[in-house]
């Protein structure tokens, strides 16, 4: 023992050796009870003579996967065939792996803060990308007609809180059908505006699709299986024509494509 030091040999050749520093090890170290590293700040350091430095992980059949550093990237592999995850050094951008672990199916451009999903390119905040890519909104909760997901546009208003301005929503609509509806903003309240129904129809102000058959109220709906324009409204003119300019017609009545009649102004 000089200075203090214990060195171990084996074959005559140092393997343990203690320094001031620590303990330096030359060769492999198996633990079978496990390796308990404890302290304040502790860290593991792994260095490598070359530009990569593995810890593995190992079960009972001899499979595992690995922990990496990588040419300053740092890396995390499912087995030794599939790269799963990648930090990288230099930008800070994270990459997740599709099932070959080459296609980077997920990337968070770091300095655009920026989620890529089928493309290392985000062009904007969230980028989706693929042949025909879908977006799926679930609601898991139990059936009740006319609820369903909805997406929501929030922003500053003119007084500089957040609030909602709109939303869209899917709505469920008895057994195997639905509907859409829109959502606006005014003067504090959101409510439905505007309706695509299971048939199809486009309602506007109101839910009712044949609004021609009211005795009161009004509505307005365009019926798309029946090509037909339907509008009502109460104690007021229900429609509201107006040509600028020159005089002429101002409508147009048509049979199998070919004008029977109109409605226009001469000398107005």
């Amino acid at each position: 023992v000089a200075d203090g030091a214990v060195g171990l040999r084996h074959d005559n050749s140092e393997k343990l050796a203690t320094s001031s520093t620590g303990v330096d090890v030359t060769g492999n170290v198996t633990a079978n009870g496990g390796l308990i590293v404890n302290g304040s700040g502790t860290f593991a350091n792994f260095i490598s003579s070359n530009n990569s430095a593995y810890l593995r992980l190992q079960n009972s059949v001899a499979t595992g996967g690995y922990i990496g550093y990588v040419d300053d990237d740092l890396q995390l592999w499912a087995n030794a065939s599939y790269k799963g995850f990648t930090i990288d050094g230099a930008t800070n951008d994270i990459s997740f792996y599709a099932t070959n672990g080459t296609t980077q199916g997920l990337f968070w451009d770091a300095s655009a803060e920026s989620l890529g999903i089928g493309t290392t390119s985000p062009a904007s905040l969230m980028h989706l990308e693929s042949d025909t890519p879908v977006i799926t909104l679930r609601d898991t909760s139990a059936y009740s007609a006319g609820t369903g997901p909805y997406i929501q546009f929030q922003g500053l208003d003119s007084g500089s809180t957040n609030r909602v301005f709109g939303q869209i929503y899917g709505l469920s609509n008895g057994s195997n059908s639905g509907e859409l509806a829109f959502h606006t903003r005014n003067s504090g309240t959101t409510a439905e505006r505007m309706r695509i129904d299971s048939s199809g129809n486009l309602l506007v102000g109101g839910t009712n699709s044949t609004p021609h058959n009211l005795t009161s109220g009004g509505g307005f709906s365009v019926r798309g299986s029946l090509n037909l324009l339907s509008v009502a409204r109460q104690d007021n003119e229900a429609m509201i024509l107006n040509r600028t300019g020159t005089d002429g017609e101002i409508v147009d009545f048509r049979k199998d494509g070919s004008t029977v009649g109109s409605i226009g102004t001469v000398n107005g």
